[in-house]
């Protein structure tokens, strides 16, 4: 049996509900939609629908900083004071700091993710009392420091982040159902609905630059485009490349974090990002030595990885 046969009828035995693409050797051998993606409707997920992908959009955030890198008008050595005077308790700290989650901040401190109750992704009233709450140069994962890179983006380019990310990413790569402005995903028909312990759980996200931290929508054949930019150096060059795959601060015994990937320290050929927000899950995995990505968006916000995780776990022994 080949492995992809053995995959689908695997996500199938055990209930998986989104779109699933596995490619090997440059060879998408398996792209297809699994269960509802509007329960209520019974409307199928397929490969086309789009998901809220969660944090996988920190990828677009750090290339996007590299890219900016790559033409001179920002070094990651750089001190966030030069891009945001509005914080001095976070002055000395470098974006490699914030690119890698090791600027002693804590997940979601000021960022508030009801547009509802506030349309400002940070407050900026309240950025002149931050400081660091851990140690800087250990890993504490923090949505707050990508919301930041991506102002940071802002400012250095002098263009909205959803309109760089659509310009010097998207578009050249041909990622047409990729984007981060929530009329274009609310006008979309073909879009998962999220599900939390069977029922719907829609929140209303902010589409602003704390986009650069997660609130971003795709679909599985948009970032296969995308991780096989990263296969042909496509946008960014190889230096960028290798920075974005090398493991700077350790998360645990078995991994670390580079630019917007996690990586094994033993196994550096691997890496991948996951992401959640209510009523979604999602994952993206490369294994370059095998040249195999496995990417999974599921609108199942509990349960939605979970064969998934196992999947990960046996995949590259089969290949």
């Amino acid at each position: 049996m080949e492995i992809h046969t053995h995959i689908d009828q695997f996500l199938i035995e055990q209930g998986f509900n989104g779109s699933f693409l596995f490619a090997y050797e440059g060879s998408v051998r398996l792209c297809k939609g699994y269960g509802w993606a509007d329960m209520e409707q019974k409307r199928p997920n397929d490969k086309h629908t789009i998901f809220k992908i969660a944090s996988i959009g920190k990828q677009f955030t750090a290339a996007a900083i590299m890219l900016l890198q790559q033409r001179g008008q920002l070094d990651a050595q750089d001190a966030l004071a030069h891009y945001v005077p509005e914080l001095p308790g976070l002055g000395p700290v470098t974006l490699h700091q914030l690119l890698t989650h090791a600027a002693g901040l804590d997940e979601d401190v000021h960022v508030n993710w009801d547009v509802d109750e506030d349309l400002e992704p940070l407050r900026l009233e309240a950025m002149d009392r931050i400081a660091p709450t851990h140690k800087v140069g250990s890993f504490h994962y923090s949505n707050f420091g990508y919301a930041l890179l991506g102002l940071i983006v802002e400012r250095a380019s002098g263009r909205k982040y959803e309109t760089f990310i659509h310009e010097e990413l998207f578009l050249p790569l041909h990622m047409e159902r990729t984007g981060g402005h929530l009329a274009s995903y609310l006008a979309e028909k073909n879009r998962a609905i999220g599900y939390t312990e069977g029922k719907a759980a829609w929140k209303q996200d902010i589409p602003s630059y704390n986009s650069a931290g997660s609130i971003l929508y795709s679909t599985v054949k948009d970032l296969y485009r995308w991780e096989r930019a990263f296969h042909a150096t496509q946008l960014i060059g190889s230096e960028g490349v290798r920075a974005m795959f090398t493991p700077h601060v350790a998360i645990d015994n078995e991994r670390g974090y580079g630019y917007g990937w996690m990586i094994y320290s033993e196994r550096r050929n691997t890496a991948y990002h996951n992401g959640s927000l209510v009523g979604f899950r999602s994952t993206l995995y490369r294994n370059t030595d095998k040249d195999a990505v496995l990417i999974a968006l599921s609108n199942l916000g509990d349960t939605g990885l979970e064969p998934i995780e196992r999947l990960k776990q046996d995949i590259t022994s089969w290949l």
